[in-house]
């Protein structure tokens, strides 16, 4: 029993160190985040890893920030509020996905798949925090969310 269980759990360990190198190899950054009570997107509180790589490409710490906070104006927040209310109302249509795996062979174990992950279009503000006065300097972004129910992450 404990060699099988031990050979499934490497299995399935290296489909996922497979499917998080193609999301690497496919974004720039990746960057977990937990839905705080007001529905919003919040990044960890410690700087680590592609955290660290983007405060440097914006000049500015993001760590524990919503991320809508970094975005360039209320209309870039409004749509990302938008956006991810979408993805979870698509999240939460189907039962569960805690059940659904993705077996080595590429097949997927359950009878429902994930919502495939949308795009958003948008601008994080540089420097500073995106103020409401004159519009800062930012860079052009797409943020694709993706939700992992009953998720962890640690740092």
């Amino acid at each position: 029993y404990h060699r099988t269980l031990t050979s499934v759990l490497k299995r399935v360990g290296t489909s996922n160190v497979a499917l998080v190198s193609i999301l690497r190899g496919s974004f720039d950054f990746m960057l977990p985040c937990t839905i705080d009570e007001n529905g919003l997107c919040v990044l960890p509180g410690k700087s680590a890893g592609d955290m660290l790589r983007l405060e440097s490409e914006l000049g500015r710490p993001i760590a524990g920030r919503r991320i809508g906070d970094l975005l360039v104006g209320d209309e870039e927040r409004a749509a990302l509020v938008a956006y991810m209310r979408n993805t979870l109302r698509q999240a939460e249509g189907h039962e569960s996905f805690s059940g659904v795996t993705l077996s080595t062979q590429g097949e997927w174990t359950s009878g429902h798949l994930p919502p495939v992950a949308q795009v958003l279009n948008c601008r994080m503000a540089c420097g500073g925090d995106a103020g409401r006065g004159a519009q800062p300097k930012s860079i052009q972004c797409a943020v694709h969310l993706s939700v992992v129910p009953n998720s962890s992450f640690s740092l």
